[in-house]
Order: C-alpha cells, then structure tokens, then sequence
C-alpha cells in the first residue's frame, strides 16, 4: 500500500503543479516575481519524472509478487523504492538545471521546458524507457497467469481470469496509456489526443478506485489451506514463514500463492 501511495502522492504533486505552470503562464511574466516561472517549470519536470519512475516500479512489485514469489527478500525494500522513484528525477532534473538554468522558463502557456532537444532528452526518451520496462513486465505476467490457467481446475479457471483482467487493467492505469502519445507525434490527430488526454487526467481517478476494490476485497475472508496443520502467512517481498519458528521455506511457488500475492497488490 505505501508503494501506491506514493504514486498517488506522485501524481497529486504533478497536478498541482500543472495547474500552478497554466495559472502563472495565465498571469504573465511581468506579473510574477523573478526565477518562479523556471523554478515551477523545474518542480514540474520533477513530478512528471516521479510519476513515470514510480509506475516503473510499480511494474516491478508486480512482477515480484506474480512471478518471482519465493526467494525475493531483499533489506529495506520500501527505502530502496523510495531512494528509487524520488532520487532519479530529482538527479535528472539537477543535471538539466546544472547545465543551464535557461531550459526552463514560459514555453507554450505554461512554465515548462523551453528546449525542444531538452524536452526529447529527459521526458520523452524517460518515458520511452519506462514504457518498454512496463510492457516487458506486463506479457511476462499476463504469459505466466495464461499458464497458470491452463493448469488450474475448471472450479478454479473464473478465479484465473479475473486475475489476468486485474492486472490488465490496472497496468493499463499505471501507465501504459502514456504510450497514446507516441502514435500523434510528426502530425496532429485530435482522437488520439482526446483519448490520451482523458486516460491519462483519470489516472489518479482509476487508481483510487482500484484502492478502495482492494480495501473492500481486503474485507472478505481469506482462503484457508487445506491438508496443512499449520497457517502460513505470505510477506509482501514474497518469502513463506513457518509460525513455529520464524524460518523461511524456499519452494517453488504454487498456484495458489500466486493467486493470493494478486490480491494483495
């Protein structure tokens, strides 16, 4: 939950922010006290960077949720994620102002990015990344659940569908829709454009209400594991413990297992 929520704190921070970057642009330069501009445009860029890398990561939890499951421990994983999604903006947008602070300034309406190779350099070719780390990360998980499915029990296969619909949809919230953008690029389409401007405003609306489906989901009981005389609990990095005596078991992940780290992403 940390892990979404600080996407949301991400995606929070960049909406604010825009609206700050067309409110200032709406005022003037002759209204506005010298360097705000560039500094709004710099926490602009900022967030924008944010929001990519933490829905780069959250790619990455759900591959380690669904595909890894065992042998996944890994010391102070919140702290590293967050060293991760918070860190790299902030150092690419400390070399872009480290190199000259005249990149950012009134561009278009808003304070945002005034050089054109700048804007390819550090957004564009970012989110090109992260879009090929998140559709990479996607079929392998979708691969591994239609696997999965295939060797389930008929009683079970519903239950295997509505986890390929899960992830695809909510892959398709953290980020995937940003890719709308590319096929307008050298030309205007207006649908394209439509379509990409309001998936993308709703993400934050998308991901809230797949919060509150996880919390009401969080309310039903539990599957209990039959044919054991102990209950087993699955961590959040994918490790087994046995309550007896606090040691990790590694195996080799069953279907149910992955069934269950679904609902808790």
């Amino acid at each position: 939950m940390l892990i979404h929520l600080q996407l949301v704190a991400s995606l929070l921070l960049l909406n604010l922010l825009l609206m700050s970057s067309m409110g200032l642009a709406f005022v003037g330069p002759a209204s506005m006290a010298p360097g705000l501009c560039p500094a709004v445009a710099a926490l602009l860029h900022y967030s924008l960077l944010c929001c990519f890398t933490w829905m780069g990561l959250e790619a990455l939890h759900l591959y380690r949720l669904l595909v890894l499951v065992y042998n996944t421990y890994m010391r102070h994983y919140l702290l590293k994620l967050s060293l991760l999604g918070w860190g790299v903006p902030a150092l690419v947008v400390s070399i872009v102002a480290a190199v000259s602070t005249d990149f950012y300034g009134l561009n278009n309406g808003m304070c945002w990015i005034k050089d054109s190779n700048v804007q390819y350099g550090s957004v564009v070719a970012y989110l090109i990344v992260g879009l090929l780390f998140n559709g990479t990360i996607f079929i392998i998980v979708i691969t591994t659940t239609l696997q999965l499915r295939s060797v389930m029990l008929p009683q079970q296969k519903r239950r295997s569908c509505n986890i390929t619909c899960s992830v695809l949809g909510l892959t398709c919230a953290l980020g995937l829709t940003w890719g709308l953008g590319f096929f307008s690029m050298g030309y205007t389409n207006h649908v394209i454009l439509y379509i990409f401007t309001i998936l993308n405003s709703l993400q934050g609306f998308f991901l809230f209400l797949w919060i509150c489906v996880k919390r009401l989901r969080g309310a039903e009981p539990s599957a209990m594991t039959t044919g054991q005389s102990f209950s087993t609990h699955i961590l959040s990095d994918g490790s087994e413990v046995w309550p007896s005596s606090g040691r990790m078991r590694q195996s080799v992940p069953p279907e149910g297992e992955i069934a269950a780290n679904t609902s808790k992403f």
